[in-house]
């Protein structure tokens, strides 16, 4: 490419910084030598550019309709695509009541022992719960877990990078909230709020439940929560901490790439998920683990998901929690595998889980789900954020047998399951015993 083209495209960018104030945002897919052509016919003003990829992200001002934007711009022939930098979230922020029910949590308490998961020290209610049991993780692990495999990139709010049980695992990620290297999501939180979080002992012993938001109950110190006010804490704090403890539970000897694509707010812009896709692709994730929705298709969104796929990614998604039958993305795309969330007795789709078979590949409960929270703390979450990663841990597990495994064979394998018939869940409660068996089995032949 011609030098000249690039010092234009520098050119527009840094002329965009002082005219975003009252504009709307948008995804350009075009040749970079044609970007600021299309930039001045159609009134837009280039933002950045997705790495050296020919994706744009630019403004239009917010005083012209949405559809009268993608209409004209979609007319200008030099443009490949042209999609609104849509909002996806993160599916515990749907408004269905998720009743979070604590009993189990409570039970689990009378145990505080401490023991050793993979070179880390964990509380024993994580270790050895009942959603762990039933998928029969420890039988994977025992027959067939072989040497760490990886990473696993969860693309989420960050996570705690210093978490006693998640620090050894975890390898190099990034913020794009922030643009800058690692994907901390502590920085979410005011300085205050910080400080008391920070004073919750490692010990299990005398832990109170705080309820932080509607699915959410953490573990803390007595004095801390007497002290602690949860209505200043960003509603998807510490989400990403969860949903990667549940990916450990599941593969402990895998590694994990924590991708900062939402604020602590629970929203996270289209373009910034697109750049955590590419970026976890190029940067040799194996699994890619996305627990978040948007309820319209993304022609961009599906083509870095294919992309993905074609390097032997392996993506996995969130059904989310409006219990409806429906279809959401990415977890709707065939490229994923899309997981629903069966409830306590392990048989039963959770009320608010979508369902349906062209939107759930298989099920993994979503209810209770002990994992960690950030500054050395310990919470129980529901929803299907904490369902999508029990399958992702089980995809890390299949390609310590086979390294080689591609997303249509590690989907069958995952669906060798327990049946849920009529409940629109797929081929069922996944087992991962017997996806590392089958797949043991069948990929020589």
């Amino acid at each position: 490419m011609k030098p000249r083209y690039w010092i234009w495209v520098v050119l527009l960018i840094l002329l965009a910084v002082p005219l975003l104030a009252a504009q709307r945002r948008y995804i350009l897919r075009a040749a970079p030598a044609d970007v600021s052509g299309i930039a001045l016919r159609n009134g837009l003003t280039v933002v950045r550019q997705l790495g050296r990829r020919p994706i744009f992200l630019v403004a239009a001002p917010d005083d012209r309709s949405t559809s009268e934007v993608i209409q004209s711009v979609k007319s200008d022939p030099a443009v490949v695509g042209f999609e609104l930098d849509g909002l996806a979230s993160i599916p515990e922020t749907s408004g269905f009541t998720l009743n979070p029910t604590t009993s189990g949590i409570l039970d689990a308490l009378t145990d505080p022992s401490l023991v050793t998961y993979f070179g880390s020290s964990v509380w024993s209610g994580y270790l050895n719960q009942p959603a762990a049991g039933i998928i029969r993780i420890a039988d994977a692990q025992a027959t067939y877990g072989g040497g760490g495999y990886g990473p696993i990139a969860v693309i989420d709010t960050g996570a705690d990078l210093t978490h006693p049980g998640l620090s050894s695992s975890l390898v190099a990620g990034y913020d794009f909230t922030r643009d800058q290297a690692g994907a901390s999501e502590l920085l979410d939180l005011d300085p205050t709020t910080a400080s008391i979080l920070d004073q919750s002992s490692a010990s299990m012993v005398n832990k109170t439940l705080t309820s932080v938001n509607g699915s959410t109950v953490a573990l803390l110190d007595g004095s801390v929560s007497a002290i602690l006010d949860t209505s200043t804490m960003p509603r998807c704090f510490g989400h990403g901490t969860m949903v990667a403890g549940v990916v450990h539970r599941a593969c402990g000897n895998c590694k994990m790439m924590p991708l900062k694509a939402f604020t602590g707010t629970c929203a996270g812009d289209m373009f910034d998920i697109l750049r955590a896709i590419y970026w976890a692709t190029d940067n040799g994730a194996k699994v890619i683990q996305m627990s978040f929705s948007t309820d319209t298709s993304s022609d961009e969104l599906l083509a870095a998901i294919s992309y993905a796929n074609s390097k032997s990614v392996i993506s996995v998604g969130s059904a989310g929690n409006s219990g409806l039958q429906t279809v959401v993305y990415p977890a709707g795309y065939k490229k994923v595998s899309g997981v629903g969330s069966i409830d306590s007795s392990f048989l039963v789709r959770s009320l608010f889980s979508n369902w349906g078979n062209n939107l759930c590949s298989f099920a993994a409960p979503g209810e209770g789900i002990v994992t960690f929270y950030p500054y050395n703390n310990y919470a129980a979450g529901w929803g299907t954020s904490f369902s999508a990663p029990w399958a992702s841990g089980g995809a890390g597990l299949l390609l310590q047998i086979d390294p080689y495994i591609k997303q249509d064979d590690c989907a069958t394998s995952l669906s060798q399951a327990y049946s849920l018939p009529g409940q629109g869940l797929g081929a069922g409660r996944i087992d991962l015993y017997r996806a590392c068996q089958y797949w043991t089995l069948h990929k020589s032949k």
